[in-house]
């Protein structure tokens, strides 16, 4: 009986891959009966909430020595599934919240690998090779339908939490261009004493006064983005260009749509806001506004007013009929 394993680990930096998909493996491996063989090995590292059209993609992989060969990822499995010469006539999982965390799409790929002929096992519960598979079934649905429910409700109380870090004003993740990160100690005693913090945000000295000069020349001039970018870049000195994240990314100056990233974040405006983009779509597409989530107050000092943010705004949906250039040249 020649079997493919199937397995997957949501993050590579929650979660540690190396350790996961050979623990995932081993208890497939045991579960199988002896005349079983694995022949094939398929795993990602990724989020087990995507739809089908979007998994497979992962790359993490790419970059840790995980223990296991693979063949691929779960498109690659379903791809050779449908091949004359596939390796294999059954598939194996840990359990079936591997396949994925949404009761949908782990149906759908378990039909699409019964209509080739292909059956889809898991470690965590009997197998049966008899043909009766009622039981194995209403087993699998109560289990898919657990596992559903529990990262849902776990989203849920993460989103509330988050909620209440902004209404409480403390940042997350990077300072934005003009603002720095103010160390506060963790409200929680046994996180304080391991060295955690939470962050504020308090106006950098020489980058807090460019942002204002770039929403100055926007709603004074109507400057382009690209043309705010070029008169930073001939003093880059005194208006040092944003380091992204990742500090291999950084370009070294000033371009469009670093300009454009600081004329729409309305932290600048003394309130913390969060979920400004999207965190499902790959590219981190910008959520519409009323999607956003406000602290009721300001929670740190301002480098714009509300109402300057607002005016920069709006000159976005006319700067099509605006002019590029504009008066005469002059730096901070």
């Amino acid at each position: 009986m020649r079997v493919a394993f199937a397995g997957r680990t949501s993050t590579e930096d929650q979660q540690d891959p190396t350790l996961s998909i050979p623990r995932q493996l081993a208890n497939s491996r045991a579960a199988l009966p002896a005349h079983a063989l694995i022949t094939a090995h398929f795993y990602d590292i990724e989020s087990g909430r995507k739809d089908l059209a979007a998994r497979g993609r992962g790359r993490g992989h790419e970059h840790m020595d995980i223990p296991v060969p693979r063949d691929g990822g779960i498109t690659d499995l379903l791809a050779e599934a449908g091949r004359p010469d596939r390796r294999f006539d059954a598939v194996i999982c840990e359990s079936i919240d591997r396949i994925s965390r949404r009761t949908y799409v782990g149906t759908l790929i378990e039909n699409q690998l019964e209509q080739l002929g292909v059956l889809l096992l898991a470690s965590d519960k009997p197998i049966m090779l008899n043909g009766k598979r009622a039981t194995q079934i209403l087993t699998r649905r109560v289990k898919q339908g657990v596992a559903e429910w529990y990262i849902l409700e776990l989203l849920e109380k993460s989103w509330g939490g988050f909620e209440a870090h902004i209404g409480q004003g403390f940042n997350i993740g990077k300072p934005p261009y003009g603002y720095q990160a103010a160390k506060i100690p963790h409200p929680v005693p046994a996180r304080r004493a391991e060295g955690a913090t939470k962050h504020r945000l308090v106006p950098d000295p020489v980058r807090g006064p460019v942002v204002t000069q770039i929403f100055a020349w926007r709603i004074g001039e109507r400057l382009s983005y690209t043309h705010i970018a070029d008169r930073l870049n001939l003093s880059l000195e005194r208006c040092p260009p944003p380091v992204p994240p990742d500090p291999a990314r950084a370009l070294g100056r000033w371009s469009g749509s670093a300009v454009r990233d600081i004329l729409t974040n309305p932290k600048y405006t003394g309130y913390m806001v969060w979920n400004r983009r999207s965190t499902k779509a790959a590219s981190g597409k910008v959520n519409p506004p009323e999607q956003w989530v406000w602290s009721d107050q300001q929670s740190h000092e301002p480098i714009v007013t509300r109402e300057v943010f607002i005016s920069a705004q709006r000159i976005a949906k006319s700067r099509e009929r605006s002019r590029s250039e504009a008066g005469p040249r002059s730096l901070m």
